[in-house]
């Protein structure tokens, strides 16, 4: 795997007018026989393509693709105004992909999930090169765990954003016994991921 490319470094950190592109186009990928749901945006003729991975609270679409009258907050858009096309991988139980039987998803599921969706996108974008992968916090450190283990050949670069651990950190390993207990997101809890004064509207929160 490469360094990180110039063109994405460009595309996140320079301004550029995000026109709105229209609506994502829904698309199903298959992974050990369970349907997952990429979401794209494309460029007419793309010169790069790149895989977003969201969150724990949040899925594709409100992580990557809000759109809030008069205000310019979809990544996706941004990205295909620079010429790329864009996808958005919804993890399961998130969005438009469904939970499996096991009614939980696992770090190892992830990333293989994830590789299925890579795999997708090398074959259907229709851009150059292998496709770029950023990661935002739960996804950042899935997207670190694919790209250090053996499905580290399927992008071109790799971006970690949000990352919640600190990189000296030791996670400790206890006995996976117990069962955890299920959680519904609730708007209060979602809200309180906007922490930094003047991050975002009140009427994108709303949204």
């Amino acid at each position: 795997m490469s360094r990180i490319n110039r063109w994405v470094l460009a595309s996140l950190f320079f301004p550029v007018i995000a026109v709105a592109q229209g609506a994502p186009v829904k698309h199903i990928v298959t992974a050990d026989g369970h349907p997952l749901t990429v979401w794209e945006k494309k460029a007419p003729k793309p010169k790069g393509a790149i895989l977003l991975l969201h969150g724990r609270t949040w899925s594709t679409l409100p992580d990557f693709d809000l759109q809030v009258p008069g205000e310019q907050r979809s990544l996706m858009d941004a990205l295909v105004a620079r010429g790329y096309s864009v996808y958005g991988l919804d993890l399961r139980g998130y969005g438009a992909t469904p939970r499996d039987k096991t009614d939980w998803d696992t770090p190892d599921r992830s990333v293989e999930d994830l590789s299925a969706a890579l795999a997708w996108v090398a074959k259907n974008s229709g851009a150059p090169g292998k496709p770029a992968l950023l990661g935002w916090s739960n996804g950042s450190m899935v997207s670190a765990l694919l790209a250090s283990g053996r499905h580290a050949d399927q992008v071109s670069a790799l971006i970690l954003t949000g990352y919640p651990k600190h990189p000296d950190s030791v996670i400790v390993t206890v006995p996976d016994t117990a069962k955890p207990a299920h959680a519904k997101t609730t708007a209060k809890a979602a809200a309180s991921d906007f922490i930094a004064p003047d991050a975002i509207s009140k009427k994108a929160v709303d949204i």
